[in-house]
């Protein structure tokens, strides 16, 4: 059961002007796309709001997340069970 806010971790080796965030399902559908700006190199936390576009909770299974910079892109899963 989560109880505080959800965030997910990367790393940018350079700092990059933007930094996109999408999750999709496993039939690869995007339901949700998030950005940031101005993202410093390091260790970068992100929050992440377990909601699709439409502001309904995303249902309990496994989804990918995107993490889209400049210099690359990575992809991570997450869980969710209730």
């Amino acid at each position: 059961t989560v109880s505080g806010p959800v965030t997910a971790l990367f790393t940018l080796r350079n700092p990059a002007d933007q930094v996109s965030l999408k999750i999709f399902t496993t039939a690869f559908r995007k339901i949700q796309e998030t950005s940031m700006s101005n993202v410093q190199a390091g260790p970068v936390t992100a929050p992440l709001n377990l909601v699709d576009k439409f502001g309904t909770p995303m249902a309990n299974g496994l989804y990918y997340l995107l993490v889209t910079a400049p210099q690359g892109h990575s992809v991570g899963k997450i869980l969710i069970l209730r």
